[in-house]
């Protein structure tokens, strides 16, 4: 017992982060070689105890090593185009399922041209070392600034791409809402959401408990409209990873135009107020008995969007795939 304590005395003294007391019970730091370090100790907990995690941050792993089960390649080629776009990609999945280490290995898709911004609750991306040649700035919350005032501090270093980690609070979900609507191409992020539906209203929530919306469908609709593409990450017990659908999230259009007929009128309002959601879903590569199956393609709504960043030779390419799955929806 006395040999663990001296482990854990030592093992977060990286950066000078201050004491570990019985009144604040933890520390959260990271080691030297990136390494994220969990101490905690009684009174908080029953006993001693440390966490070490480690995120590889000299390198990245090939993005085909991530994905490797049969049919890898259209959900390789939909990731691409999908970052190359600019779309707002949400990674979701249980803890240690891959979601972190496939965030960094997007990266590489995204154009050298844009600066990237990275905000964490403590260093695990190390964006910087595995991509040396982009333009990366990481910013994590320390006790002095915020993870919110460093959100809003990126918003002045003319950030292209916004990548906020892992969103495990209302604050930093509803920060993603606002991120997606303050003149960034993209924003990407990583949650524990168990699926798509939970994704949205977990997002709505986020924004109904900040104050930014008080309205529960008017939250709903900002929240759809604010994310494209949910990829969900699960982890099968003998310890396999795998992408278990790529979902697309897309706004009902609002009905302006009201029938000018009274009843018609009436029965047009009950059935809007009828109506649950304001987005469907729509599952465009899905894994079924050990492989990646295309069900879907792109709505319009992205189509138009991945269209706008790519380069002519890129939106040939991107249509060329696109009309792909095109003929795989509509055999």
């Amino acid at each position: 017992m006395s040999e663990l304590i001296r482990v854990c005395k030592n093992l977060y003294l990286f950066d000078n982060v201050g004491h570990l007391t019985s009144t604040n019970g933890y520390k959260l730091n990271y080691l030297q070689d990136g390494s994220r370090v969990v101490v905690v100790r009684p009174k908080l907990t029953s006993g001693w105890a440390f966490f070490v995690r480690k995120f590889d941050s000299a390198k990245r792993m090939p993005i085909e090593t991530l994905v490797c089960d049969t049919g890898k390649e259209a959900v390789i080629e939909l990731t691409k185009w999908s970052v190359k776009g600019c779309l707002n990609i949400i990674l979701s999945g249980d803890q240690n399922s891959g979601k972190t280490t496939f965030l960094k290995a997007m990266i590489q898709f995204i154009d050298q041209r844009y600066p990237i911004r990275t905000t964490e609750q403590e260093f695990e991306l190390w964006l910087n070392n595995a991509y040396p040649h982009l333009n990366i700035a990481s910013f994590r919350s320390t006790e002095e600034v915020g993870i919110i005032e460093s959100i809003n501090l990126q918003k002045k270093t003319d950030a292209a791409i916004m990548i906020l980690g892992e969103v495990a609070s209302f604050a930093l979900a509803n920060s993603y809402i606002t991120l997606t609507q303050a003149g960034t191409k993209s924003t990407m992020c990583t949650c524990h959401c168990v699926s798509t539906n939970d994704l949205v209203e977990y997002f709505r929530n986020a924004a109904l408990s900040c104050g930014t919306f008080t309205n529960e469908q008017v939250a709903e609709e900002q929240a759809a409209g604010s994310i494209n593409l949910d990829i969900h990450w699960e982890k099968a017990g003998d310890g396999h990873r795998f992408i278990s659908h790529i979902t697309e999230i897309i706004p009902l259009p609002k009905d302006e135009v009201w029938p000018e007929d009274y009843h018609d009128c009436l029965a047009e309002a009950l059935k809007r107020i009828a109506r649950r959601r304001t987005y469907v879903t729509r599952d465009l590569i899905v894994y079924e008995n050990g492989r990646y199956v295309c069900k879907n393609s792109f709505s319009e709504r992205s189509v138009q969007k991945i269209c706008r960043n790519l380069t002519a030779k890129e939106k040939e390419q991107f249509l060329s795939f696109h009309r792909r799955l095109q003929g795989v929806q509509n055999g």
